[in-house]
């Protein structure tokens, strides 16, 4: 329960869900595509996504006017979402490497190279 314009609101857990896993949905996958080009998105999205998670308990949950039992829940979900958005974002594969891609030109033949998926298989 929440209050707008002096009236007593309640939200259901379906709106809370979508509320929830949309914004983590369109961040993983964001990452998740281009993670194997650009490997630091792993990493930007892993200091990112908690941070985004817990600024928004003082911006959004709590000025919202819940009870104080919907503000604790609601605060916790989103404490809950910091370490499940890094564990996410650190099981993605990141970037692929090209063995003898360091090599000069002409030192190594295209045949001889071979490609890692950097040890996230």
């Amino acid at each position: 329960m929440f209050t707008n314009a002096g009236q007593s609101m309640q939200v259901d857990a379906l709106t809370v869900g979508g509320f929830t896993v949309v914004p983590l949905l369109l961040g993983l996958t964001a990452v998740a595509l281009t993670a194997r080009r650009w490997p630091w998105t792993v990493i930007v999205g892993s200091v990112v996504a908690p941070l985004l998670a817990l600024v928004t308990i003082p911006i959004m949950t709590i000025p919202a006017g819940f009870d104080t039992v919907s503000a604790v829940a609601l605060s916790l979900c989103h404490v809950s979402l910091a370490p499940i958005s890094v564990l996410g974002l650190l099981s993605l594969p990141r970037g692929t490497r090209v063995s003898g891609e360091d090599t000069a030109a002409g030192d190594a033949p295209a045949s001889n190279r071979t490609v890692s998926t950097g040890g996230n298989a």
